[in-house]
């Protein structure tokens, strides 16, 4: 289940390092920046639909180490020092976090992303979990002979291979996706005729394995 996602959203992010590993990987302006990439890219899927208020808190050391990937122990800890209630979407960022992925609670406010991968792609992805998207799969069909053709009674879900999806492998999203957040109104064929689709803007694709 997806979820309208327009208007102004207020995002805190809310850098975090431990006990037994102090490090700042980047600086509070750095992530405001790349913030700013993340604002820009959802202004322009959605057509001008949604804007960002971001803020950035921290860096905040919490009272526990980085093991574990405890990352629900890690948000109540940085919580106790940072006042997150007032925003809509909340994005945690452990300093170093060894074993652990990005992650986002589906259809709900939190997203953790470890300091190395605290960039555009992973960021985009998370959050759209957060707005209720599930993972862009592609389809391998093969015939009866066993080579691959567009599609057959016999294919298979391959969970993450859209390259041409934020929440596959590539960046941006589909007609589906936009509809769904309320980005485009789908139009009902009624008759049979010529239509002229409108060009897409042109997608990159990024090999971005280890997201959930």
């Amino acid at each position: 289940m997806s979820f309208l996602v327009v208007g102004l959203l207020h995002i805190v992010v809310v850098l975090l390092n431990f006990q037994n590993d102090g490090s700042q990987p980047f600086s509070p302006a750095e992530a405001e920046a790349r913030m700013g990439s993340v604002a820009a890219f959802y202004s322009a899927e959605s057509g001008g639909q949604v804007t960002f208020e971001n803020v950035v808190e921290g860096w905040v050391t919490i009272a526990d180490t980085n093991e574990g990937c405890d990352i629900y122990n890690w948000a109540a800890l940085a919580n106790d020092t940072i006042d997150t209630i007032t925003y809509d979407h909340i994005i945690y960022v452990p300093s170093s976090a060894p074993g652990c992925l990005p992650k986002a609670d589906q259809g709900g406010s939190r997203v953790w992303i470890p300091a190395p991968r605290f960039y555009l792609d992973p960021i985009s992805h998370e959050l759209g979990h957060n707005f209720g998207l599930q993972h862009a799969n592609a389809l391998s069909c093969v015939d009866g002979s066993g080579f691959r053709v567009t599609i057959s009674e016999t294919c298979q879900s391959l969970e993450y291979f859209d390259y041409y999806a934020t929440m596959g492998l590539g960046t941006g999203f589909s007609a589906y996706e936009k509809a769904a957040l309320g980005w485009a109104t789908p139009t009902t064929v009624t008759k049979s005729g010529i239509y002229a689709l409108p060009v897409r803007v042109p997608r990159t694709t990024s090999a971005r394995l280890g997201v959930t």
